[in-house]
């Protein structure tokens, strides 16, 4: 799920953006997939995408969990970024350099993630260490 290293500066969003998903990954990333389980459980619809050290969760900002250390996202120009933070070079240029469709692209302050676009609800027994709960 990690795309090659991409420079980029960030800057303060005013206003943020509003929280489409939410990313967790190394130490957190587990704390992220049982918070994950747990509102599916409760009935929220989330879709999710993960691999061995990162775990994202797409679906309504209602729904989205609450764990200490991840990153909430909102969506720029079809890339998912921090709701707090524009990154430089902008998104729209960042999308059209990176040439992807149809993917799910993540930046992050240290990295970029890559994924098929998790199109059903997440499967909780897929999110309990699996790292394939994108489909």
């Amino acid at each position: 799920m990690t795309a090659p290293p991409l420079r980029l500066q960030w800057s303060r969003r005013e206003p943020p953006l509003p929280p489409a998903a939410v990313a967790g990954c190394g130490g957190c990333a587990g704390r992220l997939r049982a918070a994950v389980r747990d509102r599916i459980a409760g009935g929220a619809e989330l879709r999710a995408a993960a691999d061995t050290d990162c775990v994202v969760a797409l679906g309504d900002p209602r729904d989205l969990p609450w764990v200490d250390g991840v990153t909430y996202l909102g969506w720029d120009s079809g890339l998912l970024v921090p709701t707090m933070l524009a990154p430089w070079p902008p998104a729209p240029l960042i999308r059209e350099s990176l040439g992807i469709e149809l993917e799910l692209v993540v930046l992050l302050r240290d990295r970029v993630l890559v994924s098929p676009i998790p199109v059903r609800p997440a499967d909780p027994a897929a999110l309990a260490d699996g790292p394939e709960p994108s489909d």
